[in-house]
């Protein structure tokens, strides 16, 4: 505003005029000391009507903004670690966020290299009224095939007692520590073949809680079974439930000083519907299934046991799962044994400490952002072995196999990944005539 401006102009008027000797309130505000010049004089009536008008104007502008600074329903939204827009008195709350994944995979069997996109998410959460949390993601790659394909994420949450959170639709169900850990986050750009046999994204109904802080958490849930999409239209499916216990024995105590050992237990049951076959796949996301079932041509029980470790100490990390996914047909039961060994170092001095939760790893920030003024980002490398021991008396492919994997991780900030893993794995009985896969990924990833 010129008023401003005139401020300055007015103030050496005020001081003109007090040195030729009169008198100006000491704490009068910009109309009070208008009006008192042209009383005594020093401002003439063109002056006097143009300051008067901009003072008048200021007021207005001033009110107008007040006015809006009190609308309890004035919306702020600004970037904070994601697009986020919330009330003024930050009861509701909305998150714009997704992430972008891209793969490049080179193998040494048939199946062809290739591009790929591995995931394309895009969707909102938020709170409203505070105790309400709500999201809804898709993954826009599967909108061309099936709607329930693409619904990633769908669900409301009662989050007014933080130790017994109520979460109701597709969500993600609290069993296995690796796949509770977020895609954005595992260590490798794909999970291990545990990952094959354990509960992960379904319909349901979920209370979990953490009762002490980063040193116990809780979950049950009771589930569709079948995955993010409908229940079977022939009704064989019935419900499945979970249960999960973790614990960190370091505590939050321990956490800040970068040391963490955590375990973790969890049971499931389901009923499944005929033909519900289950396949224990590959680390390299190949066209090969290590093991099928093929005995489930009628409806069956079905039972998950895992059992988790992860012990962290500054810049290295162990983690471990042993999962055991039984079929029981009514007139025999087999077991499917899945398991995995990883270690990781960040050479560049984070803690893992910093991103870990009783419920999965979250993003690690450098200590040295990378950006086109300098910094290294973090650097990480990774090893893991994967074992896999079936029952072969009721499956096909190899009832026995392995995988090593050695992996090496930029991450430029910590909303950007670039991964590149090596992948051999073994089996003891050939598949398409070979009894090895070798196989390279190179990922890009960037979430928001």
């Amino acid at each position: 505003m010129a008023i401003k401006l005139n401020k300055l102009a007015i103030a050496g008027i005020a001081c003109s005029a007090i040195f030729a000797g009169f008198s100006v309130p000491a704490f009068a505000d910009t109309s009070s000391v208008i009006d008192k010049l042209y009383e005594l004089g020093v401002l003439n009536e063109e002056d006097y009507a143009e300051l008067n008008k901009e003072a008048k104007d200021e007021r207005r502008e001033a009110a107008e903004k007040a006015a809006q600074d009190s609308d309890p329903n004035k919306v702020s939204c600004k970037y904070s670690d994601g697009f986020k827009c919330k009330s003024k008195d930050g009861a509701f709350g909305l998150q714009v966020a997704g992430r972008i994944q891209q793969d490049y995979r080179e193998y040494d069997t048939t199946q062809s290299s290739e591009f790929d996109i591995r995931r394309l998410y895009f969707g909102v959460k938020g709170h409203v009224y505070n105790d309400w949390n709500f999201e809804s993601t898709f993954n826009l790659d599967k909108t061309s095939s099936s709607t329930n394909d693409a619904v990633e994420y769908m669900f409301l949450e009662y989050a007014g007692n933080p130790n017994a959170k109520v979460r109701i639709g597709s969500q993600k169900i609290f069993y296995s520590f690796e796949e509770i850990t977020s895609s954005r986050f595992t260590d490798f750009a794909e999970r291990s073949v545990v990952n094959s046999n354990v509960i992960g994204k379904d319909r349901g109904i979920q209370i979990h809680g953490e009762p002490m802080k980063n040193q116990f958490q809780y979950s049950v849930a009771l589930f569709n079974g079948s995955g993010r999409g409908d229940e079977d239209s022939t009704g064989g499916n019935g419900k499945g439930y979970v249960g999960r216990l973790a614990y960190n024995a370091t505590g939050d105590t321990g956490k800040k000083s970068g040391s963490v050992f955590h375990f973790d237990a969890a049971y499931a049951h389901n009923n499944a519907s005929a033909g519900d076959n289950k396949d224990v796949s590959g680390e390299a996301k190949s066209d090969t299934k290590i093991w099928s079932t093929t005995d489930t041509s009628i409806a069956h029980q079905e039972t998950y046991k895992n059992l988790g470790f992860v012990a962290i100490k500054g810049p290295f990390k162990a983690q471990t799962e042993h999962n055991v996914y039984t079929i029981d047909t009514g007139s025999a039961a087999y077991d499917v044994t899945t398991k995995y060994l990883a270690v990781n170092w960040l050479l560049t001095g984070e803690r893992y400490a910093d991103n870990y939760s009783l419920g999965g790893m979250k993003a690690i920030k450098p200590n040295s952002v990378f950006s086109s003024s300098g910094g290294t980002g973090a650097w990480e490398l990774g090893y893991r072995t994967s074992r896999v021991e079936a029952d072969s008396n009721y499956g096909s492919g190899s009832n026995k196999a392995k995988s090593e994997t050695v992996g090496l991780k930029w991450i430029p900030n910590h909303k950007t990944r670039f991964i590149l893993n090596y992948v051999k794995t073994s089996y003891d009985t050939a598949i398409s005539s070979r009894t090895e896969e070798d196989a390279w990924i190179l990922r890009t990833q960037v979430d928001f």
